[in-house]
């Protein structure tokens, strides 16, 4: 046994100086800035700002052409000018002039102005801007250029203000504007014109009104468009002839909630809408009718239409913008960012002093890594659909629905209706079988009896590589019992049944072993050759492990790598489950004095995260090895992850940095030979995720920040070292282990159930044994039933 355990110990020591340079080797993702896109002249390609960079997509083939690294902080418009000059906006003032032939910045102008929206850039030396903020004045300014160097850089003049500024909407030519002022309680929507030249043209009408806008659109013959929070669109046809003062408006009525986007088509004809319905709508000016687009995938936030009338781009709630064709209505593109679902995310707080740092809130997200593939998995934040992201071509690759939902938008009393949620991912080794919980708990509407009713489902999924989608092939609904929730889910090792296995962990402690079966075969058609027979193939539960207590939300299991040996953490005990019996044949020492939040299984080695501590205990030799206090939440363990090839520990702590008051992470990389980091870094927002990526020669870990950005870590170790070392410890791990086993003398602490052992049949007259020399005065189950049926029936009735 020292023997083995010396050897275990150079090997580790070998791999962990090999492991001595970490760097980041790549940073994608991230949310969509809410800046309108730009629509080419040509009609081939739009021009999109991501949270990364500015991306080209050709619309003949859906995929970006030309990608341009930029620091997207603060932009907030895009514009392209006739000389096929991008002109990129900052909320500071700072526009840079980029070549996109080049894929240069040519120029960069400080105009020292809050900006908002270019309208128009004239000349090199003169500008229209829309500049200001919400909530305070907003003014539509013409900029020019002076020559004296002594005088202000700019000589700016102000075409129109206001002040207590609500909103804003400018015409596709950029002449007509129209902006809103909200004070004691009435809103005040101003419109104007602007001639050839930039001068207004006559006076500004003024629209007051007592029912308060949630969008605004002006075409470019004046017409204003008035969205309400109502739903209803008012449209004001005669605002210059009578300045607004007897404009009777028309209203169009189909949204029952506030209408979030507007938009006129160029020629005026049609009024484009969209709100929390995720319906678009088409209205036709003349008649008062319109068209509906149902079941997008987002509430409408915005509508940009292109230069020749044929492609609108929305911009949905879900970070997705998507580009339909006016013709057929159909998709042209679609670009996404990341959905995740987090807990919550950082607020604008100001944190005193060092002590707020047990006090951080949870800023965490699920995200899972398919082995097989290498894509994000990543429940999005409607819940019960997941996203599927290549991070290495950093785009969305697909979404998919996990279970049934409204596939339309919510509004009022709906939004009391919440989605299912996804609460577990699990992947087999070779990725070709997913697992899924997903939990619902039904709304507060009415007083009814099921109104918390929780319903879990566990799911099996099959991959198919020929399009890449995923079949349900089972679906378990209370897979531990009623209203009891999965707490975690693992995978076998490849080495037990080929890797095709899953381990579920119940709130009570209860574990469950699910495995495919094959129910039959389906055979080809006569004519199809060498087809091989379909296979329908169900999961079941094959054994399962009685509950140990009364709930708790601190359970977590791990699967040693031999596939011998599963250990169940529960509140804050650690169990030794022999995975062949299925039996719990050891409890091992407190070494934790708090509630479990994670934990894995290592070589040897158990690594475990607790409420208020981190721990690495060795099962051979019997004793803890490192302990160090650590406060964590009660999603804690999305913030931990471990190599199983060389032991190496992935942590992130987010914390506050002092004195600026503002949130950061560490992340530390750690072995289980010793606490000490061997290597660290300061990350600028908080971490929510991190993941190993599995398949990988080299140590890499993918972090999740709420920026909503994956970041990957690696090592530039020598991965042919790596796995010669991999390849003893192995051998080490399980001569210490067969060791281990041979230690135990103790009897089973629980009997399991083990549905492949069963050799015979329960029926009816098994339990007749039972009533031998009973008191009950019946000989078999048959009697007791008829006679207890006897008694509910009551005495015959005479006659």
């Amino acid at each position: 046994m020292d023997s083995d355990s010396d050897r275990s110990k150079s090997v580790e020591e070998s791999k962990v100086e090999n492991l001595s340079e970490f760097s980041i080797s790549e940073i994608t993702g991230g949310v969509l800035p809410f800046v309108r896109p730009i629509f080419t002249p040509s009609k081939k390609f739009i021009i999109i700002l991501t949270s990364l960079e500015l991306r080209v997509y050709l619309f003949a083939t859906r995929q970006c052409v030309k990608s341009i690294p930029l620091d997207t902080t603060d932009i907030v418009d895009i514009y392209l000018n006739k000389d096929d000059k991008l002109w990129v906006a900052r909320k500071t003032g700072l526009v840079s002039i980029i070549d996109l032939e080049s894929k240069s910045i040519e120029k960069e102008i400080n105009f020292d102005i809050s900006i908002i929206k270019i309208i128009d850039i004239v000349s090199e030396d003169r500008f229209i801007f829309l500049v200001g903020k919400l909530k305070s004045t907003l003014k539509i300014v013409d900029l020019h250029k002076n020559i004296d160097e002594d005088a202000e850089p700019f000589d700016t003049q102000v075409i129109a203000s206001v002040k207590h500024s609500r909103g804003w909407a400018i015409s596709h030519s950029g002449k007509c504007f129209a902006l809103s002022s909200l004070k004691d309680k009435i809103e005040t929507i101003h419109v104007g014109g602007l001639d050839d030249d930039y001068k207004l043209a006559g006076d500004i009408a003024n629209v007051q009104r007592t029912r308060w806008s949630a969008s605004l659109a002006v075409s470019n013959d004046g017409i204003l468009a008035v969205g309400s929070l109502s739903g209803v669109i008012d449209v004001y046809y005669n605002v210059f002839n009578d300045s607004g003062k007897h404009s009777q408006p028309h209203a169009l009525k189909w949204h029952i909630d506030a209408v979030s986007a507007l938009s006129f088509s160029l020629d005026n004809n049609y009024i484009i809408s969209g709100g929390k319905e995720r319906v678009l709508a088409f209205w036709q000016l003349e008649t008062s009718r319109s068209q509906l687009l149902p079941r997008l995938n987002g509430d409408i936030l915005s509508i940009t239409v292109d230069s020749s009338n044929e492609l609108y781009a929305l911009y949905l709630s879900n970070g997705e913008m998507i580009v339909l064709s006016a013709i057929d209505l159909m998709s042209r593109l679609q670009v996404a960012g990341l959905n995740a679902d987090f807990v919550r995310l950082p607020a604008r707080k100001k944190y005193k002093n060092v002590e707020d740092n047990y006090k951080v809130p949870d800023f965490t997200a699920p995200h899972y890594i398919n082995p097989l593939t290498g894509h994000s998995y990543i429940p999005t934040a409607s819940g019960s659909s997941i996203q599927i992201y290549d991070t290495v071509q950093d785009q969305q690759v697909s979404t998919f629905a996990i279970a049934s939902t409204i596939q339309t938008g919510k509004v009022r009393v709906e939004k009391q209706i919440t989605d299912p949620k996804v609460k577990h991912v699990a992947f087999t080794k070779d990725g070709k079988w997913m697992a899924t919980v997903d939990e619902y708990v039904p709304p507060q509407l009415e007083s009814l009896l099921s109104a918390n009713d929780k319903q879990v489902n566990l799911k099996f999924w099959k991959y198919n590589q020929a399009d890449g989608n995923w079949a349900l092939t089972t679906r378990v609904a209370f897979p531990h019992g009623n209203g009891k929730s999965i707490l975690d889910i693992v995978s076998a090792d490849s080495s037990f049944h080929k890797g095709h296995a899953f381990l579920t962990c119940c709130e009570n402690g209860g574990i469950r072993l699910w495995r495919p079966e094959v129910l039959r075969e389906i055979q080809t058609p006569k004519g199809a050759k060498n087809a091989a027979p379909t296979r329908h193939i169900s999961w079941a539960v094959r054994k399962v492990l009685p509950p140990l207590a009364s709930n708790s939300s601190g359970a977590s299991i791990a699967w040693s790598s031999d596939s011998s040996m599963i250990i169940l953490g529960f509140e804050t005990t650690l169990y030794v489950v022999d995975a062949a019996s299925f039996e719990i044949v050891r409890v091992l020492p407190n070494i934790l004095g708090s509630r479990i939040r994670w934990l894995k299984i290592v070589d040897s080695h158990i690594i475990v995260l607790a409420k208020t501590r981190l721990a690495v205990y060795d099962l051979v030799n019997s004793k803890c090895k490192w302990s160090i206090r650590l406060i964590s939440n009660q999603n804690g363990g999305r913030l931990i992850d471990v190599d199983p090839s060389n032991g190496l520990i992935a942590l992130a702590a987010n914390c506050i940095k002092l004195p600026d008051s503002t949130l950061e992470s560490r992340i530390f990389l750690l072995s289980t030979e010793s606490p000490v980091p061997i290597y660290t870094t300061t990350h600028s927002v908080p971490i929510s995720n991190i993941s190993h990526v599995p398949g990988s020669s080299i140590p890499k870990f993918r972090l999740l920040d709420t920026n909503s950005r994956l970041i990957t870590i690696q090592s530039s170790a020598d991965s042919e070292a790596d796995a010669a070392a991999q390849a003893d410890l192995i051998d080490g791990f399980e001569a210490s282990l067969g060791a281990l086993y041979s230690k135990q003398q103790s009897k089973p602490v629980v009997k399991a159930v083990d549905f492949d052992s069963i050799t015979h049949l329960v029926t009816v007259d098994s339990f007749n044994d039972v009533f031998e020399d009973s008191e009950l005065g019946v000989a078999s189950m048959s009697a007791l039933f008829d006679k207890v049926l006897g008694v509910l029936s009551g005495p015959a009735s005479s006659k």
